[in-house]
């Protein structure tokens, strides 16, 4: 298995230069609404490019425990990915939550950052007693269960949630305007998350059952080379390959965005002004006057009376300044 895995590092590093650069030009032709979804997913590839360096430098008969904790770390990048570029869909529906959009990938986040660290700290323990021959402590499988079955439950979620999307944004794919075209790409980036995410689950799936069975093959340190080979570097590889085919087909979708949801800001901001400006522009469709609108909302809108108030002021002004005189 040594020298596969040192060849097949080889191959990884490679391949992943090339990926991070694709991810790089995605990044930019995004935009900002698109900095967090594509900057995790340039993490994921930097962090696998360490790790096939490390294996690189174990020499072609070594194995490197270090590039294994590290690949078990990468996952995070790659949820986490997945996850921004849902919220990048979102943002796209003139009709989502902004709010709610931000608090569900908030959760994720969490889940799969604790999920994550649990899982890394038991792989570490793991690691560290078999290199030095000693028993696994009891703790370290523990960890390592709990820490990939929250990240299973967080997948699953994040999976239904992508449906959900899927389901609103193609309510509004057929609108004309900025929004229309928006849900266009949306759809198409969206489309391809999905095609991911089957692949995402079999990847998290796999961690779990490793860890929870305890089977040599399928241990991610020790395991076997094809174990590894289809379950880990090849499934990990399809996912940032529809990923990034998804962010290609969506380039520009940023500048189509509805401005309500560009930036993340409320209503007010894309009227270009306060409340108040939308409530005199409403004037045509709802049949009130200015001045009665103004009168509800308690703003001083100068009019005929206003002009001859200030009007007789100015005149009582003058008559007491002629008199003093």
């Amino acid at each position: 298995m040594a020298s596969n895995a040192y060849s097949l590092a080889i191959a990884e590093l490679v391949i992943y230069i090339i990926l991070i650069l694709a991810v790089g030009y995605i990044l930019l032709r995004h935009g900002k609404p698109g900095w967090d979804a594509w900057g995790f997913l340039g993490i994921f590839c930097i962090l696998r490019i360490v790790a096939a360096g490390l294996q690189i430098g174990a020499g072609p008969d070594g194995v490197s425990v270090t590039a294994a904790i590290v690949n078990s770390i990468g996952v995070l990048g790659l949820l986490m990915g997945v996850s921004g570029i849902l919220l990048e869909c979102s943002r796209c529906n003139p009709r989502n939550n902004p709010k709610m959009a931000r608090m569900v990938a908030s959760v994720f986040h969490i889940a799969a950052v604790v999920g994550t660290v649990l899982a890394a700290v038991g792989g570490s323990d793991q690691a560290s007693a078999i290199s030095s021959g000693k028993p696994v402590p009891s703790d370290a499988h523990t960890k390592q269960v709990a820490g990939y079955a929250i990240l299973t439950v967080g997948v699953l979620f994040l999976t239904l949630y992508a449906l959900y999307q899927l389901v609103r944004i193609r309510s509004v794919s057929g609108s004309g305007g900025a929004g229309g075209s928006a849900a266009v790409l949306a759809r198409r980036l969206l489309y391809c998350v999905l095609m991911a995410l089957p692949f995402v689950i079999v990847r998290v799936l796999y961690s779990l059952v490793a860890a929870a069975s305890q089977i040599p093959s399928l241990s991610i340190f020790s395991g076997s080379f094809v174990v590894h080979l289809v379950l880990i570097t090849l499934v990990q590889l399809v996912v940032v390959l529809f990923l990034i085919a998804g962010g290609l087909l969506s380039v520009g979708i940023h500048q189509v965005m509805p401005p309500a949801h560009d930036d993340g800001a409320g209503g007010d901001s894309r009227r270009g002004g306060s409340g108040h400006a939308s409530r005199f522009e409403m004037v045509s469709s709802n049949g009130h006057s200015p001045n009665r609108i103004a009168k509800q909302e308690g703003i001083d809108r100068p009019g005929r009376r206003g002009g001859r108030r200030e009007r007789h002021q100015g005149r009582r002004q003058e008559r007491r300044a002629g008199r003093h005189y």
